[in-house]
């Protein structure tokens, strides 16, 4: 912004959270690949005037062609997995001169914890602003608009638009939740879907899937003689997810999406994951564990004849210690 040619299109920038570093409390068993703490520069939110966007991602830049930064997150992320420096030589094919929110698909997991509590600190600056979504979303994606969007406040498009005027709240680091996030999805999210009791823990499987260990039948079968209810979270609608995870005592399973539901649950006691040494990712521990929640990993192990498997008996009694709160 101490450039003019930037300044010029910001109409206003409030500050949403100051600089804090955020620490994780994890037990001394495990490695340094469970990273302790994340340091975090203020985040804004902007009113930005006469600027770029794209429904499929999300990504905002100025009528040169600069892209900014704060509409996408982090670097590794813009210049990595899902580079989209494309768009900014895509036509615009439409001008919208009403307020707007960008609400891309961005896969379940960066949807859920970066894009829509995003559009929800946005929302809550301005109510009256249209939500800016792909011409095809993602069914999650569609079902969060049902119980969000007032009547003509969707928007929907299937390239870059001119905006007048958009809202945009600062994507944060890449797979870092934050806590103010968590708090703006519970708070504006789970009065809109029906609350239903449930005591059952609950086991997110992934079978089937790359990430799959080859003894996950054996898994489940295990979990549900323990009293878990065995789900594919991606075959729930998303309102369907809100509900059934919002008051599950326990959450286990096999690393993916699916267990980032845990942000609705307000009482949860523990999760267990089941994770792959090929892809390992502490996205999950770190969520839980900022929220006071017990954490225990089970990680495969690799097998001469092809594919992993996870020690069963270490799974069951991680799973029953987190349902007996010991």
């Amino acid at each position: 912004m101490s450039d003019q040619s930037v300044r010029s299109h910001v109409e206003e920038a409030q500050v949403l959270r100051g600089a804090h570093i955020e620490r994780y409390s994890f037990d001394e068993a495990l490695g340094p690949e469970y990273r302790r703490s994340k340091a975090h520069d203020e985040r804004y939110l902007y009113h930005l005037n006469d600027v770029r966007v794209s429904p499929l991602s999300g990504l905002a830049w100025l009528p040169d062609g600069r892209m900014l930064g704060e509409s996408y997150g982090s670097l590794i992320r813009l210049l990595g997995w899902g580079a989209v420096a494309e768009e900014t030589i895509l036509p615009c094919t439409s001008r919208i001169s009403r307020p707007v929110i960008a609400f891309p698909d961005t896969g379940y997991y960066h949807w859920l914890l970066e894009v829509l509590p995003a559009a929800l600190h946005c929302l809550q600056t301005e109510p009256r602003a249209a939500l800016l979504v792909a011409s095809h979303p993602a069914p999650y994606v569609e079902q969060a608009l049902e119980i969000l969007a007032p009547p003509g406040g969707v928007i929907r498009s299937s390239m870059p638009v001119s905006a007048d005027h958009l809202i945009l709240a600062a994507i944060e680091s890449f797979g870092f939740a934050t806590s103010e996030d968590v708090a703006i999805l519970q708070q504006q999210i789970l009065p809109l879907v029906p609350f239903r009791a449930n005591e059952q823990p609950i086991y997110v499987s992934r079978r089937g899937s790359t990430r799959s260990p080859v003894n996950e039948l054996e898994v489940e079968k295990a979990m549900e003689g323990l009293g878990f209810k065995v789900i594919e979270a991606e075959r729930e609608r998303f309102t369907d997810q809100v509900e059934v995870f919002r008051s599950a005592p326990v959450i286990a399973g096999v690393h993916g999406a699916g267990l980032a539901n845990q942000v609705w649950n307000m009482s949860l006691r523990g999760i267990v994951e089941i994770l792959s040494p090929k892809y390992f990712n502490d996205c999950f521990a770190r969520l839980a564990v900022s929220r006071g929640v017990a954490y225990a990993p089970s990680m495969c192990q690799p097998r001469a004849e092809g594919g992993e498997v996870v020690d069963l008996e270490e799974v069951v009694r991680a799973a029953g210690a987190q349902l007996s709160g010991s």
